[in-house]
């Protein structure tokens, strides 16, 4: 592989990147101006997952407890999610997205939308078959 293609593909990597961030910050969702990328990953995971622990969260997303915890008590405070206590296990318990965490969500979902259709537009049906392809093969290697 060669320097060259690693250098256009962090150019390109960026260029999405800052298309996030300005579809993000573009005033059009209000729900998630206050939270991190981090944050709305653990969103994320929680919506896919319902009631999840804790151990599930920092393994899908690879993250350290302390990291996650600290995260968790951010969105808890702001009113993202709520703790749901384990009824055989007093120490132990679940998160749930609260209604201000549904619609962060649907506004992630909706910037995500935005940018992918605007990202895939010029590319015809087989070119785009093709993309997914070989970008799921890339990021699957990731995991080796």
């Amino acid at each position: 592989m060669s320097m060259n293609s690693i250098q256009e593909l962090n150019k390109l990597w960026h260029i999405v990147g800052m298309c996030m961030k300005n579809e993000m910050y573009s005033g059009k969702y209000t729900n998630i101006l206050e939270i991190s990328i981090l944050e709305l990953s653990i969103l994320e995971v929680i919506e896919q997952y319902p009631l999840c622990m804790m151990k599930k969260i920092s393994d899908m997303l690879h993250l350290p407890k302390s990291t996650l915890t600290n995260a968790i008590k951010r969105l808890e405070e702001k009113g993202y999610v709520k703790k749901k206590h384990n009824t055989s296990d007093k120490r132990a318990y679940s998160l749930e997205l609260t209604e201000k965490g549904f619609q962060a969500q649907q506004e992630h979902r909706n910037i995500e939308i935005s940018i992918f259709q605007e990202f895939l537009q010029p590319l015809n049906i087989q070119e785009i078959d093709i993309f997914i392809k070989l970008f799921s093969k890339a990021v699957n290697g990731l995991d080796k």
